[in-house]
């Protein structure tokens, strides 16, 4: 399958600390297609995500947390889609102090282009290190490494090798159909709140006997 300007890609992010995972799903939209290879735009959209979260994240996150792999895949209605990974080689985390854990996480915001303001437009961007909050509250010093990481990972158009322009956007399945909604604009909520649906089971994983 070839892919064209309107496609949409989901992409998830995968963390884990501990016995405790956390992921990121956003999804992209095709705003220009000048290689329109599959496999070419999957190998690259995960590769290039992963570089965004090394660069930006990682060094907000605590030792005790890493980056695992980013995943995608074309949404076409109707048609069967690869599924692309890309491992992270260089996905602890490099704050000081350990982690945040017990489904604490930072809160961001992300605004489509109608202005519209949906449940699918909020994040949480897991396992921020522990100097950088305080009873609760995000330090002020690091806001803004936070939200330019926010900004190059969640909201920026990513232009791969190939050429091929894939920018953020809030979708939405109607029917049998995927539409989406360029995002614009985003806010960082300076707490760290709770992300309940988060697997944290606080127990060592038991192997069965055979």
């Amino acid at each position: 399958m070839t892919v064209a300007v309107g496609d949409i890609y989901q992409v998830q992010i995968e963390f884990q600390r501990d016995v405790e995972v956390a992921s990121i799903v956003r999804h992209m939209e095709v705003t220009g297609a000048t290689d329109t290879d599959e496999d070419s735009v999957g190998d690259e959209l995960c590769a290039a995500v992963v570089q965004e979260v090394e660069t930006g994240w990682i060094p907000l996150m605590g030792p005790n947390a890493n980056l695992i792999c980013v995943t995608c895949r074309r949404l076409p209605p109707g048609e069967p889609t690869r599924t692309y990974i890309n491992f992270s080689s260089s996905g602890t985390g490099t704050g000081t102090t350990n982690s945040h854990g017990a489904q604490q996480a930072l809160l961001t915001s992300l605004y489509a282009a109608s202005g519209a303001v949906v449940k699918a437009g909020r994040n949480y961007l897991p396992f921020l290190a522990g100097e950088n909050s305080f009873a609760g509250q995000v330090v002020t010093s690091v806001l803004t490494a936070i939200e330019n990481a926010v900004e190059s990972i969640l909201v920026s158009t990513y232009v791969l090798p190939g050429g091929t322009e894939l920018t953020p956007a809030i979708a939405r399945k109607v029917i049998s159909d995927w539409i989406s909604d360029l995002i614009v604009s985003f806010v960082v909520r300076p707490v760290l709140a709770s992300q309940r649906r988060r697997v944290n089971h606080h127990q060592t994983t038991v192997i069965p006997p055979i």
